[in-house]
């Protein structure tokens, strides 16, 4: 993602102006909020505050996203919020399907 990419590019050039992490990430967090919809980036550094939106069915977040179902750690940031739904697009059948395994 270009944006995950200039907000780490930032990050790292303040790092490297002797600034510590802590202060950068604390700098980041007061003054930018990221929000995704159906994101296709696993990587978004800790600093700012993310909230990631995507539909549970959504095939390119699930292979490619932040969302926090990933089993290897989300990837969205530190403290991220994960907003997931089920896509009201999607095949009916698909739908009343998942809802009935979600119940059980």
């Amino acid at each position: 993602s270009v944006v995950a990419s200039a907000i780490s590019s930032w990050k790292e050039q303040q790092l490297q102006n002797q600034q510590s992490p802590q202060r950068v990430e604390d700098l980041l967090h007061q003054a930018l909020t990221v929000v995704t919809f159906g994101n296709s980036c696993r990587s978004f550094c800790d600093g700012p505050a993310y909230i990631h939106i995507s539909m549970f069915d959504d095939p390119w977040t699930n292979a490619f996203g932040a969302h926090s179902g990933n089993e290897e750690g989300s990837g969205g940031g530190r403290n991220a919020v994960y907003f997931h739904a089920y896509s009201p697009y999607d095949d009916e059948d698909t739908n009343e399907t998942q809802h009935t395994n979600l119940k059980s």
